[in-house]
């Protein structure tokens, strides 16, 4: 810090190198708050803490484009012990249910006047939920087998 306030030509005062330290730290400090619309948690939050709407960049991230949502199911399947073609039909799969249930609720929107949301949160809750459905029918499998062989 005392090399900064050199360069600038200000004296090594304590006082001079805290308010340098403030202004650097606002400066380059960036903070990512992520929270999703659906329910009650933004409303409350933003009530609470009204700098989250005063004092920052809003960005609202809606859907993934289908790119991403292959990437990120390619890579969660990555591990799978299955043949590439078996991977790929089945991110193909999930990328597939996730644009349609999004145009779903565009049209129940439409239809019912009330809005779903379906985030990136879902389609990554939905891979969550596969992979571990996958894995306890896995299990389940092989112990039927087992109990099979044995009998």
């Amino acid at each position: 810090m005392s090399e900064y306030v050199k360069k600038k030509g200000l004296p090594e005062s304590r006082d001079v190198l805290y308010e340098n330290f403030i202004e650097l730290t606002r400066e380059n400090l960036h903070i990512i708050f992520c929270t999703s619309p659906v329910g009650d948690t933004l409303r409350i939050r933003c009530r609470k803490f009204p700098a989250l709407i005063n004092c920052c960049a809003l960005n609202w991230f809606m859907s993934w484009p289908q790119e991403a949502l292959i990437s990120c199911c390619s890579y969660a399947f990555n591990e799978l012990s299955y043949e590439h073609n078996i991977k790929k039909s089945l991110v193909d799969m999930c990328t597939q249910v996730q644009l349609d249930v999004e145009a779903l609720t565009e049209r129940f929107m439409m239809e019912v006047s009330r809005r779903i949301y379906v985030t990136p949160k879902s389609f990554l809750d939905m891979i969550s939920l596969f992979l571990s459905l996958l894995k306890k029918k896995k299990g389940d499998f092989e112990s039927n087998r087992v109990k099979y062989l044995l009998n």
